[in-house]
């Protein structure tokens, strides 16, 4: 199971965990999020597997950010279509975001399986992600998810056995996300929770 930090803006937090076994690290370049990096703007090692999270903006910005540094991974979180993803995919491998609310469309998410690398699935909120609320994963067992996926949303120590169950249920079931769950406030991490969560985890 691979995990995820998504938030990250500071020094310190991002040298605790590059100590544990974290395999994403999530920097936010989305504006109008709390987390936002360009706020709190840290030095990143350029082998650092990083996710730079973006919604709706330019793919100019997007490359030139990218460029600057070094990101792994881009994070689409808005409402990018199959087009704009093959133009990031031709520089950046690429997690496209699909926000559940009540239910999710196969037929939508089968359109994308061939311009990203990966899927998360988060819960629908008008601030695009972080606000500590779970969908009804159920919604992923009712439907047949045939490409690698990230779990996120308000994901906390209560949900440890559900999220072995659904890994026992779907081998695409590819990792975690872990955010707000985890913070004292937005962007600073709760490193103890974390590591004790990761001992639940194995």
């Amino acid at each position: 199971m691979k995990v995820k930090v998504c938030g990250l803006n500071n020094k310190s937090d991002l040298s605790s965990l590059s100590k544990l076994n974290i395999d994403f690290f999530g920097f936010i370049f989305y504006e109008k999020s709390p987390r936002f990096f360009f706020n709190h703007p840290v030095d990143m090692d350029k082998d650092l597997n990083s996710v730079g999270i973006f919604v709706n903006e330019s793919i100019e910005k997007i490359f030139e950010i990218v460029e600057s540094l070094s990101l792994k991974y881009v994070q689409l979180h808005g409402d990018e279509d199959v087009k704009y993803c093959k133009q990031i995919q031709k520089k950046c491998r690429v997690i496209k975001v699909f926000r559940v609310d009540e239910k999710i469309s196969i037929d939508l998410i089968k359109k994308f399986y061939n311009c990203c690398d990966m899927i998360l699935f988060d819960t629908f909120t008008k601030k695009y992600g972080g606000s500590g609320k779970k969908f009804d994963w159920d919604i992923l067992l009712k439907n047949k998810i045939e490409k690698r996926f990230i779990l996120s949303g308000g994901i906390d120590f209560d949900d440890v056995e559900k999220i072995k169950y659904l890994k026992e249920k779907n081998s695409f079931f590819y990792g975690i996300d872990l955010n707000s769950k985890f913070e004292v406030g937005p962007g600073k991490k709760n490193i103890k929770k974390i590591k004790e969560f990761l001992k639940k985890l194995i």
